[in-house]
């Protein structure tokens, strides 16, 4: 026999915490529940137990129509041992009602156990900053097909980290660390990307795959994340972009001015590209660079990157009208604003100073080349500048070479 069904008074409790569920049975008053013993067992799907006892308190009420309400209460605090609920498995709440003389009666609810700390379920794109010798981790958290945190091949992944589409680490085999309540946590370290991998800080990322099995079809899977190895010029520049974007730090909209690294990362990237390929031709890869070319880099990026966050505030963009009150929210045009006036200074100066990078022989490079020294050795060994002994021979000879 088993109570009338009611709605679970707990669902969701992190590891470490107390909690106070409770079980209400409707009966009817003709049962005599004087002197009725009620337990609580704590388990799993497959009926293990990890915790039981009595409630602490049983409460008794008529609620008319010849039936009767018990309510009983237990307080226990969900100990930090306890293995995370995988996803679409519940922990139960087997409660057991005995009255004196009667069978018993039962009734069960159920909740999910996770971590205090939340992990969400993939690869997530990690950003690491060069320097010798310092360890990397890339880590993944799979879903809940890998149904246990054992070391069974079923539930062992495989993780590879691409470099210039060549794999360049790899490891076979991996148990997961640790349980969550999204599934199992996998995570391997890897020492000195540079001095033993040969993987260089780039502006462009490393692609990161993982490869497990599904336990229920036996069927493999492979997941990417994405691994940035940048330089500190870099990350400076990320923040710098950032600001260029985040500069009214209204608390009312914190959350949707703040952009993740990864994120600035792209646009930077995408900034390369575009400062890279207007003009005159080049092929920086502004791992370190200076000057000029550090400005015209970063203007490139924040023309991008305040283009996206004009379509994003577009797409917020609403109008509220009523009776009593009109309110208009509608940021794009300064955005737009912002975004122009940088195009147009680009669009006037960039020309120019391409045209002096040609000259020079200054193509490529980490970006540090654009100082005041005129005296840079052009592709063919010889740099045809004003300072240089060639340059009135040439200009006379060769009109193109006057700028």
């Amino acid at each position: 026999m088993a109570g009338s069904p009611i709605p679970n008074t707990i669902s969701g409790v992190p590891l470490g915490a107390s909690v106070n569920p409770q079980a209400t049975f409707i009966l009817p008053s003709s049962l005599n529940t004087t002197g009725a013993i009620v337990t609580y067992a704590v388990q799993d799907a497959q009926g293990n137990v990890y915790m039981n006892g009595n409630a602490n308190s049983i409460v008794v009420t008529p609620i008319g129509n010849g039936k009767t309400q018990t309510i009983a209460t237990v307080s226990f605090t969900v100990p930090t041992t306890l293995p995370l609920t995988q996803q679409g498995t519940k922990y139960q709440i087997v409660w057991t009602m005995t009255p004196v003389g009667q069978n018993p009666i039962y009734y069960v609810e159920t909740f999910q156990v996770y971590s205090a700390t939340y992990n969400i379920i993939g690869v997530p794109d990690l950003v690491e900053v060069d320097y010798v010798g310092d360890p990397n981790s890339v880590n993944v958290n799979l879903s809940a097909v890998l149904t246990s945190l054992s070391t069974s091949p079923q539930n062992q992944a495989n993780v590879t980290l691409f470099y210039n589409n060549t794999p360049a680490y790899m490891q076979q085999g991996l148990s997961p660390t640790s349980s969550t309540a999204a599934g199992n946590y996998y995570s391997t370290t890897v020492i000195a990307l540079q001095q033993t991998y040969n993987i260089s800080p780039a502006l462009s990322p490393n692609p990161v795959l993982w490869t497990y099995t599904d336990a229920n079809t036996q069927l493999s899977n492979t997941i990417d994340g994405y691994f940035y190895y940048i330089t500190p010029s870099i990350l400076q520049a990320a923040y710098e972009l950032q600001n260029a974007v985040n500069r009214a730090r209204n608390p009312g909209r914190l959350s949707e001015l703040d952009i993740n690294l990864n994120v600035l990362l792209a646009f930077l990237k995408l900034g390369a590209d575009y400062f890279n390929a207007s003009g005159y031709v080049t092929y920086f890869n502004m791992l370190n660079p200076q000057g000029a070319i550090r400005a015209f880099w970063l203007a490139f990026s924040e023309v991008q990157i305040l283009r996206s966050q004009y379509l994003l505030e577009a797409e917020r963009a609403f109008n509220l009208s009523g009776q009593s009150a009109n309110l208009d929210l509608d940021i794009t045009q300064y955005y737009d604003t912002m975004a122009s006036s940088k195009q147009s200074w680009i669009d006037s100066e960039i020309g120019n100073f391409k045209k002096n990078l040609q000259r020079r022989g200054i193509n490529q490079g980490d970006g540090s080349m654009g100082g005041p020294d005129s005296s840079y050795t052009g592709s063919i060994g010889v740099a045809i500048t004003p300072l240089s002994n060639y340059y009135s021979f040439y200009a006379r000879r060769y009109p193109r070479f006057r700028g």
